[in-house]
């Protein structure tokens, strides 16, 4: 999830995000955040679950 204000600030420099909805936001930061769009988490695995 680290990438995400990366791609906000990417976003930033050529919409005016303000004005967006938020199926116009999802649809813009793409494929890598639908999990997030769709109401799912990444599974996250920790050293002690493997």
């Amino acid at each position: 999830m680290h990438r995400l204000p990366t791609r906000i600030k990417q976003l930033e420099m050529t919409y005016d995000l303000v004005d967006l909805t938020a199926d116009q936001l999802l649809n813009l930061l793409g494929d890598e955040f639908k999990q997030w769009a769709d109401g799912k988490r990444p599974s996250r695995t920790s050293k002690a679950d493997a």
